[in-house]
């Protein structure tokens, strides 16, 4: 923990920071590779609290290279089961309440089996427990003046730290409907810690759109660190964007062939069932995903629904979607596969990458194998053609 307490060791001053993007280059479509539907399941049992979706999964080795997978859904609680022998081990219940209190979380980031850092919901504040869920240290960084947001760790979305530097997802918050260009203009994604100068800035990537797009184009983004790089997507936009030090960015033109209909046009109206109409018209991109042991990038898209029909409900439609589908670049961020996987059958917002490789939900609700009392997840293999 000395190590932890040290990098995150802060004091606030106030410094704006600039970015800057280079043009985009494109990224090759090879297509040497698909992905193949193994119906290779791990199913692990849920206590009967527990829905089977999940806000944030990790797999994380132990010091014995045994492989653990901790869950984290709704219910403010960790669950951590044995990879292996898909085996529940103990679950971690996080306070609300009281001096152990981390409220309501929205992520976790696991770092030892003793210090796992856990974001909430309404309050700017990181939290380190232990596995008991005792709270052991934690860090303020709202900033007013920086307009620091909440922050997560989820599917989309991580913190990062490199050397003495810590890296915060942040968020535009308010009614798009009402917020000044200027606001726009000056977002920037991530809150820069330095706990050697005690700087807080900035830094990282703005909207990457037109003006005019500013309150019509979802904001909603991710992130995955691969190697000593940075790779961010934002589900509105083709492009890709890397950097090495959330300042300096290379973006590079990577559109999936498969997304055709309208990317995350749903914004500018105060009328929700209109903007869950066009969420679910609209085609996104979604989570990237690093996997290390393929040394490959998934990035997932959602295929707008066509034809709706008055009936449909549009509820489901929006946080189950029928169709999605899977780029994978190689670390040369060349296309190697890009396909639509099979509808209706998996909940691609919860996943998890193991050595055997990229295993997802099977628990769709119009799956004819859904069971609500697992999480089943199927594993999704790569194959050169």
């Amino acid at each position: 923990m000395k190590k932890i307490y040290t990098l995150f060791s802060i004091f606030i001053l106030i410094v704006g920071c600039k970015n800057s993007i280079e043009k985009d280059k494109n990224c090759p479509h090879l297509l040497t590779h698909e992905l193949v539907e193994t119906e290779d399941v791990k199913k692990f049992h849920l206590p009967s609290h527990v829905l089977c979706y999940s806000i944030e999964m990790q797999v994380w080795e132990d010091p014995s290279k045994k492989e653990l997978l901790y869950f984290l859904g709704k219910e403010n609680s960790i669950l951590v089961y044995d990879l292996s022998e898909e085996k529940l081990i103990s679950e971690i219940k996080l306070q609300k309440d009281g001096p152990d209190a981390v409220g309501i979380a929205t992520g976790f980031k696991v770092y030892t089996k003793d210090s796992i850092l856990v974001t909430p919901k309404f309050s700017q504040n990181l939290f380190f427990i232990n596995e008991a869920g005792r709270k052991i240290f934690t860090i303020s960084y709202r900033d007013d003046k920086l307009k620091t947001s909440t922050t997560r760790c989820n599917h989309a979305v991580s913190i990062f730290s490199k050397d003495h530097l810590v890296y915060i997802p942040q968020f535009l918050e308010g009614n798009w409907n009402y917020l000044s260009t200027k606001e726009f203009e000056e977002y920037r994604n991530t809150l820069e810690i330095d706990s050697k100068t005690n700087i807080f800035k900035r830094v990282g990537l703005g909207l990457p759109f037109h003006s005019s797009e500013y309150k019509t184009k979802s904001q909603d983004y991710s992130v995955t660190e691969f190697e000593n790089e940075y790779m961010y997507s934002f589900s509105g936009s083709d492009s890709i964007f890397i950097t090495k030090d959330f300042k300096i960015f290379k973006s590079f033109l990577c559109a999936s062939t498969n997304v055709t209909r309208p990317l995350a046009n749903f914004l500018g109206t105060d009328d929700m069932q209109d903007i869950m109409k066009k969420q679910v018209q609209s085609c996104s991109y979604q989570n990237l995903v690093w996997d290390p042991y393929r040394e490959v990038i998934y990035r997932f898209y959602q295929i707008g629904a066509k034809d709706l029909k008055n009936s449909d409900n549009l509820f489901d439609l929006k946080n189950f979607p029928q169709s999605f589908g899977i780029m994978v670049l190689d670390k040369d961020l060349n296309v190697i596969a890009d396909q639509i996987m099979t509808s209706n059958k998996y909940f691609f917002n919860n996943f998890f990458v193991a050595k055997e490789g990229l295993y997802l939900s099977i628990n769709h609700p119009s799956n004819q194998d859904m069971d609500y009392n697992y999480l089943s997840f199927e594993l999704i293999k790569l194959k050169k053609k």
